[in-house]
């Protein structure tokens, strides 16, 4: 490489060799009209808006329906503009 190469040229140059640590995780597509940049989707994840499924025997840490001390109080509290 010539000596007035630019440190983007070399890293390039450098990484050609499909080094899995200098790919890039997402690729940004731009599409023409966008306000935005869209990034692709990274390895191994979901993109589906819903979230994932609990795998069996999951456990949460209450029910939904289990109340604390604090909220017997805070369900009779009016706020001051009733």
């Amino acid at each position: 490489m010539p000596e007035h190469a630019s440190a983007l040229d070399r890293a390039s140059a450098a990484g050609s060799a499909a080094d899995p640590a200098t790919e890039p995780r997402q690729s940004v597509v731009k599409s023409a009209g966008a306000r935005r940049a869209r990034l692709t989707p990274a390895p191994n994840t979901d993109t589906s808006p819903e979230p994932p499924a609990r795998e069996e025997g999951g456990q949460t840490t209450g029910d939904g329906s289990s109340t604390s001390a604090n909220d017997a109080r805070l369900r009779q509290d009016k706020p001051p503009h009733w």
